[in-house]
């Protein structure tokens, strides 16, 4: 059995939904000025129809500061057990 936060992460992914999962990261790793950044992006993207340069970029950043400790959490069912 996979996280279930891991598991929503990848459910996200198969939608090309990233920059919700973005926020995933951002909301469970992250602080609050990440998540607020993140909020705005989506605002944007859904205006736009698209993330910016700039907001990619950014996104990239938090995405690779956060992805790392999820994945370590990938086969981790419950606290402290893993499978």
């Amino acid at each position: 059995m996979m996280n279930p936060l891991y598991a929503q992460y990848k459910e996200n992914e198969d939608h090309n939904e990233h920059t919700e999962n973005l926020l995933l990261l951002a909301q469970t790793f992250g602080t609050e000025q990440e998540i607020a950044e993140i909020s705005l992006m989506i605002i944007k993207r859904n205006r736009m129809g698209y993330v910016n340069f700039l907001d990619h970029a950014r996104g990239r950043d938090i995405h690779d500061k956060y992805y790392k400790k999820l994945y370590a959490l990938k086969d981790v069912t419950t606290y402290g057990e893993q499978q």
